[in-house]
């Protein structure tokens, strides 16, 4: 039979050894379900932060591909004046500029927030597909067109120098390469001063009427081109019995820029 002694000192041993094993129980403890969750929630954030980044590289690098391709066509223009080459060019470079700033400040966003307005921003400030591409486009478009104003003019020297040619044929051409002329102008002049709305859905539109404006003059000076073309083919069969000179230059379509 115990006495009340040996209970108390068996319950305080007892007690003593539970305190000493208390610490070494805790350790073996696993982590918190919370505390894995939060390490999943970053892990797969860090996870979504690389795709994001290598998502806007890709696309920055496309845009810069494209600028770098239409530098290079606007650069050997011949007949668009040198103020709209001069302007083209320079707004070419500062959006190459402007988008290897960005890409560098993507590459370096930790904060998701932070990056996810950066990347927008590639189509929202960065409009290249539906400003500065199409407007280059349309100069090269007007260079184009010009040049071919000035071989008819050649081929029409030519034909005059081998015998009377039909006058109203002669007559529709003249006026038809005029017409050319001036909507070829008119449609490089008018796309010269655009800038990159910028986010401004108003800049946006006002840039987007200007843009399709110019398309539908370079489209006229395409079908004027088209029966000047006619004009010499009845022209060269009024002289009979003479030598035909060289073809006639053929008639591009003017372009029309995917938008996106």
């Amino acid at each position: 039979m115990f006495t009340k002694t040996r209970i108390t000192v068996v319950v305080g041993s007892s007690l003593f050894a539970l305190a000493l094993l208390a610490p070494t129980a805790r350790a073996d403890v696993s982590p918190s379900p919370s505390t894995t969750l939060g390490a999943r929630a970053q892990a797969a954030q860090t996870q979504l932060i690389a795709r994001m980044k290598a998502a806007a590289d890709k696309e920055i690098a496309r845009r810069i591909a494209s600028l770098s391709g239409l530098s290079t066509r606007v650069d050997g223009m011949k007949r668009v004046s040198d103020s709209a080459k001069s302007a083209t060019l320079s707004d070419v470079q500062s959006q190459i500029t402007a988008l290897t700033a960005l890409k560098t400040k993507i590459d370096a966003d930790t904060d998701i927030a932070t990056l996810r307005t950066d990347v927008k921003s590639i189509v929202n400030a960065y409009r290249i597909y539906r400003l500065v591409i199409p407007q280059g486009q349309i100069l090269v478009a007007a260079d184009r067109i010009t040049t071919t104003i000035t071989a008819f003019n050649a081929l029409m020297a030519k034909i005059q120098s081998r015998g009377t040619v039909d006058a109203s044929a002669s007559a529709d051409f003249t006026a038809k390469l005029a017409d050319a002329a001036t909507q070829a102008k008119n449609a490089a002049n008018s796309v010269a001063a655009l800038k990159p709305d910028n986010g401004s859905t108003t800049q946006l539109q006002a840039n987007q009427a200007v843009l399709k404006a110019a398309r539908a003059d370079l489209e006229t000076a395409r079908k004027d081109l088209v029966a000047a073309r006619k004009d010499i083919t009845t022209m060269l069969k009024g002289l009979e019995g003479s030598a035909s000179p060289s073809p006639s230059p053929s008639v591009s379509p003017s372009p029309s820029p995917t938008i996106s």
